[in-house]
This record gives structure tokens, sequence and C-alpha cells, in this order.
């Protein structure tokens, strides 16, 4: 399993992950690189709601390297690209920006439980 994320708290709890020290954007780009190589989403890599995918952080899994692009997969990751592309980032205020850590914290989390 792999861990992408730009979240430091995440890169803090799993020490094995792979740290984008960038935005949303670059993590999801790491993450469709990773994918076009033939290895697995875990979850689709906007989860929560819609008013999440401003969020600045993002934690995206993946797992086991397969012999050939799993095209749903790779939809998934490519839809995900464009959305972020066209998000309107503005700046988070400082005063945020660890409720917008412990919210993407939470979703891996989550995601992680029955795996």
């Amino acid at each position: 399993m792999l861990i992408i994320s730009n979240n430091p708290m995440v890169w803090e709890q799993y020490p094995d992950t792979l740290r984008v020290e960038g935005t949303s954007l670059e993590v999801i780009e790491e993450a469709r690189d990773r994918v076009q190589r033939g290895m697995r989403l875990i979850a689709h890599p906007l989860s929560g709601n819609a008013r999440l995918v401003r969020n600045p952080f993002r934690s995206v899994v993946l797992h086991d390297l397969v012999s050939e692009v799993n095209s749903r997969d790779l939809f998934f990751v490519e839809d995900a690209y464009y959305r972020l592309k066209r998000v309107d980032w503005g700046t988070a205020p400082d005063s945020t920006l660890d409720d917008y850590q412990i919210i993407d914290l939470d979703l891996l989390i989550s995601t992680l439980e029955p795996c």
C-alpha cells in the first residue's frame, strides 16, 4: 500500500507516506503517474463531499502494482485532476489549515479502516 499526501499530519501518523511538498493537484498528479504505471486506487481520490474539493490537503491511497492499467481508476484520477485544475483556490486563512489537515487525515483513516 502507498499513501501519497501533502498533509503534514498524515506524514506524522504514517511515516512511510510519499510526501508531496506541494498542492493537492500535485498529489493527484503523482497518483495519476502511479495509476498509469499499473497501481490501483483504494478509494476515489476526491473522497468526501463536493465542498472538500477545495481542501488544500489531499491524501490518496494506492496498492499493488498490477500487470495492466485499470481504466476505471485512471478515469477517476484523471477526473479528479481536471476538477482540481478548475478550482479557484484563493488563499485559505492560516486559522483553517489545521482543520483542513484534520479533515483530510480523518478521511484517510476511514479509507484505511476496511483494509
